[in-house]
C-alpha cells in the first residue's frame, strides 16, 4: 500500500520524480528508448480514390497553391476539390491530418522524411502525403510516458521502503534454516 497505491495517487511525487529522472534519460541508452519519441512528422494525407475524379497533376498543383497561400489544414480539402464539379466525387476526396513516428508507420518512405509533398499510387487512385513539419527525437512528457514513470516510481518507492525498514529493524537470516527449507 505504501508503494503501489502511492505511486499512482501521488501526482506531486510523480512529477518531482519525473523532473529528476527525465534528466538522467539518454537516447544513447537502449533501456531508455520507451521514454523518447523517434523522429516524428506532422503530415496531411489527401486521398483521391479514382484517377478519373481528379488527375494527380492537378491535385499536386492545388497542393502547391495551398502551401503558398494558406498552409492551414482546415482549408486543404477546399483547395483540392475546387476543380471537381460533381458533388459525389467531391465527397470521395478525403483529407486526414496526423503525426507519425519513424519506425512505427508505413506511410512515409525513408527518403520522404523531409518537408514537401509526395504522391503515392493506390489501388485505383492516389494519395498525396504532405509533410508539414519533421521533429527530431525528443523526450516524452510525463503524460506521454506515464506508465513507464509510474513503474519506475513504484520501484523507487519500494527501494526506499526497504532501506527504511532495514535501518529500523535488524535483519537476521538463519542460513541453517534456509538450507533446511530449500533441500
Amino acid at each position: 500500500k505504501m508503494v503501489w497505491s502511492k505511486a499512482i495517487l501521488d501526482s506531486t511525487g510523480l512529477k518531482d520524480f519525473y523532473a529528476t529522472e527525465s534528466k538522467k534519460k539518454s537516447l544513447d541508452k537502449e533501456e531508455d528508448e520507451n521514454y523518447f519519441w523517434n523522429t516524428r512528422a506532422k503530415i496531411h494525407i489527401v486521398r483521391v480514390p479514382d484517377n478519373t475524379i481528379l488527375a494527380p497533376e492537378k491535385a499536386e498543383k492545388a497542393v502547391a497553391r495551398w502551401q503558398k497561400k494558406s498552409g492551414k489544414a482546415s482549408v486543404l480539402r477546399d483547395y483540392i476539390v475546387a476543380g471537381i464539379k460533381d458533388s459525389a466525387s467531391r465527397k470521395a476526396v478525403t483529407v486526414e491530418s496526423k503525426t507519425v513516428e519513424d519506425g512505427k508507420q508505413t506511410i512515409l518512405n525513408k527518403e520522404e522524411w523531409a518537408t514537401g509533398s509526395y504522391t503515392h499510387a493506390e489501388q485505383n487512385g492516389y494519395a498525396i502525403v504532405i509533410v508539414e513539419k519533421v521533429t527530431d527525437p525528443c523526450l516524452k512528457s510525463l503524460m506521454e510516458a506515464r506508465g513507464y514513470y509510474i513503474n519506475d516510481y513504484q520501484n523507487h518507492l519500494d527501494t526506499e521502503l526497504i532501506k527504511t525498514l532495514r535501518k529500523q529493524y535488524n535483519v537476521v537470516i538463519h542460513k541453517d534454516v534456509v538450507d533446511e527449507i530449500t533441500y
